[in-house]
């Protein structure tokens, strides 16, 4: 296997276990609170990534049409491919590294989990999130993304293009038309079946004596 086929091999195969991990990590608990509900005392709630950081849903199917995509595509669209993919790659780890080191949010700012039904965000006030391990699937997911988009913008030439094989190169020399070169001689007024045998033009009889 060329290094070109290897290379794109291994950004296929990130894209898709970074697209696992997302999907993963979008379903694993990223917070958990205790909420101090009225009449039943400390309740504990948890959050998943999905619903600490929503995006995370959309990021995995589109990481795995990215593995399409950086086939079937060549050229300056791949590099422009390549950076998009760098770019949700950072987004995936700074969403992560939020979520596992802060700041969070509070219950009445912006970006915090909606409460499960029965838990009043009242009941959550003064209450801080508590980060699990969970993020970091997301951070891991994040790199892939990231150091795939890096080596689809540097090495671009270096990976295979879907279909070239197939591809016609209009460099290539075209092999003349028999059909249509002895239509134009007949044209011109000349026998385009005589040959251009020296002995012929010297007016010699090429054929052999009886």
């Amino acid at each position: 296997m060329s290094s070109g086929r290897r290379g794109l091999a291994l950004c296929t195969v990130a894209l898709v276990a970074a697209s696992a991990l997302l999907w993963v990590s979008s379903g694993l608990v990223w917070f958990r609170v205790t909420a101090q509900v009225p009449l039943r005392g400390p309740v504990p709630v948890t959050f998943t990534g999905a619903q600490a950081w929503p995006p995370v849903l959309g990021l995995a199917p589109l990481t795995l049409a990215g593995v399409a995509a950086v086939v079937a595509l060549a050229g300056p669209v791949r590099r422009l491919l390549g950076g998009l993919v760098a770019a949700f790659g950072v987004w995936a780890v700074e969403a992560a590294l939020r979520g596992l080191f802060g700041p969070h949010p509070g219950p009445l700012d912006p970006g915090y989990p909606s409460p499960p039904p029965g838990v009043d965000v009242d009941a959550l006030r003064d209450q801080p999130l508590v980060a699990t391990g969970a993020p970091w699937a997301a951070v891991a997911a994040g790199l892939l993304m990231l150091a795939v988009g890096v080596r689809v913008m540097s090495r671009e030439r270096d990976l295979p293009r879907f279909g070239a094989r197939f591809t016609v190169g209009h460099d290539r020399p075209r092999r003349p038309d028999q059909d249509r070169a002895w239509w134009d001689a007949l044209d011109e007024g000349s026998d385009p079946t005589a040959t251009n045998d020296p002995a012929n033009d010297a007016g010699t009889d090429p054929r052999p004596p009886a």
